[in-house]
């Protein structure tokens, strides 16, 4: 991960992560592994085993982004940082990829949740540059500071996740279509730009000659420039949809193939 303002939370010299002390590590895996056995059940028990789905990422999305923010404000909660880097980690690869690729198919065969292949690049890179985070963080805090501020992004969520009940329950129509085309665009547009100039901000740290392990630098940097290029594609189908839907140049069936594609996180079968 990275973050805008790198002199955010890294610049109290008595938090945990600059005097080289930290919270131990596993926090985040608990977290994941409870978001996943309670996924598991209620999809279980779900008709609609998508929305279930869906609907329990954004909640514990909208609570990790909220909790970034508070971090990042807070000067006194700079230790939370190495947290909330953990936990976007640990749910990139289990509440994401092992839950949604391989534990819901196993339970509902015909699930109509499928990761499409920018969100297999974004989890990746989002995983992989999480954990050079952490591991370059403990040297050098303030790049988990600007991981925590990443993870405000999340914020956007619930945009696409309603958006696309809209699209699938066909009602995007009157007051929600005006507010979709407004909100999307504008909370993607700035995610996009928010996300790289957290990657400005964090090239140097990461670059920084004299930070160990320099075999993560030229990786990690990559990974951070893939979340941002990942943001950009999905904000540039944004203002297309938004365009179309503006000048309602979309059929219904048009309408339903583009709710297919539109959600970053899902493409139906």
């Amino acid at each position: 991960g990275g973050g805008s303002g790198g002199g955010g939370g890294g610049g109290s010299d008595g938090d945990a992560g600059s005097s080289g002390a930290h919270f131990p590590y596993g926090v985040g895996l608990v977290m994941s592994l409870m978001l996943l056995l309670s996924k598991a059940l209620v999809v279980w028990c779900a008709e609609d085993t998508e929305l279930a789905t869906a609907a329990m990422d954004l909640g514990f999305l909208l609570f990790v982004g909220p909790f970034a923010i508070v971090s990042v404000l807070n000067p006194f909660a700079a230790g939370m940082h190495q947290i909330i880097c953990e936990v976007v980690i640990t749910h990139l690869v289990i509440g994401e990829v092992l839950s949604n690729a391989v534990v819901l198919p196993l339970i509902d065969r015909q699930t109509s949740y499928n990761l499409s292949w920018d969100m297999w690049v974004h989890h990746f890179a989002g995983a992989a540059s999480g954990l050079a985070c952490l591991v370059l963080g403990r040297g050098t805090p303030e790049l988990l500071t600007l991981g925590a501020r990443l993870a405000t992004t999340e914020l956007t969520t619930a945009l696409p996740v309603g958006f696309r009940q809209a699209m699938r329950n066909r009602k995007l129509n009157g007051g929600r279509s005006a507010a979709f085309a407004v909100m999307l665009p504008a909370a993607f547009t700035w995610r996009t730009v928010y996300s790289f100039q957290i990657f400005q901000k964090s090239v140097p740290l990461i670059l920084n000659p004299d930070i160990a392990l320099p075999i993560l630098k030229f990786p990690a940097t990559g990974c951070v420039f893939a979340i941002v290029c990942c943001n950009a594609y999905w904000t540039s189908k944004i203002f297309r949809g938004a365009l179309k839907l503006a000048t309602k140049k979309l059929s219904q069936r048009e309408r339903d193939s583009y709710a297919k594609t539109l959600r970053a996180d899902v493409q139906v079968k």
